[in-house]
Formats: structure tokens, sequence, C-alpha cells
């Protein structure tokens, strides 16, 4: 009987966490299509990727993925752009995407997927696979091989 209640109260506060969730995706959209107080338009260019196409965009997102590793003291194995099923059919869906594969420390993995959910441009952290390497690799206890898929918005400069 009291397993019940558990499941009951549990299920009970993961809906008052998704509400609330809403309420600040909500809160946040109003903001950012509501006009500015000073009569200007609101400046959403440092959200996106500038790229005359998606191909220069990816390269800009590849860059910056690559440096946010290298600050982060990791070490980068490969990176790949990642393709989008029917992008080519909808012309509106700017969406970009990489895949990179690096060594990193834990501690070098949170800064770096700090930095990547919280600067700017908008870079969303899609897919995350964490390994740890082999103890006897020579690069330390907490060595981890991770794999990344990384999404973001590209948006040409020229109107």
């Amino acid at each position: 009987m009291e397993t019940r209640w558990f499941c009951i109260l549990e299920t009970q506060d993961i809906g008052l966490e998704t509400a609330e969730k809403e309420f600040q995706l909500a809160a946040l959209m109003r903001k950012l299509t509501s006009p500015a107080t000073d009569g200007k338009p609101l400046d959403l260019s440092q959200v996106y990727f500038p790229g005359e196409t998606a191909t220069l965009a990816s390269a800009d997102l590849q860059e910056y993925v690559g440096r946010s590793i290298a600050k982060a003291s990791g070490k980068v194995i490969e990176t790949a752009v990642l393709e989008f099923e029917g992008v080519a059919a909808d012309a509106s869906d700017r969406r970009i995407g990489i895949k990179a594969s690096f060594d990193i420390g834990n501690d070098g993995l949170l800064a770096l997927l700090h930095e990547l959910e919280t600067g700017l441009p908008l870079v969303f952290v899609d897919k995350l696979a964490i390994r740890p390497m082999p103890a006897g690799d020579g690069k330390g206890a907490d060595a981890l091989r991770i794999d990344l898929e990384a999404v973001a918005r590209w948006r040409s400069p020229s109107p």
C-alpha cells in the first residue's frame, strides 16, 4: 500500500516540475517575442551561428566546439558534420550540428558542458556517450572518451 502512495506522490512531483518548466519556457518566449522598451527591434543575432550557407555555419560550429574542448583541456579525436533528414525540403529549418569524439577528464567535461549550454551562440547537446578510458593508457585515472552530438541554429548575415 505504501508503494502505491509513493508512486502517486512521485507522479505529482513530476507533474509539478513539468508545469514549472512549461511556465518558465512560456515566460522566456514572451520575453523573446515582445518588443523592446526603447522601440528598437530586439537583436537576436548572437543566438545564431552566422553563415551564408549551412556548410559555412557548420564549420563555425565545428571550430567553436573544438575550441571549447581544447579550452577544457580535452583532446579532439575526430569531428563530423551531422546531416538532417528533410532539410533540403524545408528551407526554414536552419539547424546545423556536429558529432565530436574526444578525450577529457571529469572536471574538463563539466566545464565544457557548462560552456556549451550557457554560452553564445546557443549550442544544444543532443547526445552524450561517456566511456572510461583504460587505466594503463597513461592519461590519468579520470580520463574519459566522449562522443557528443551538438546542434545549433544558423542565420545568414545578409537579409
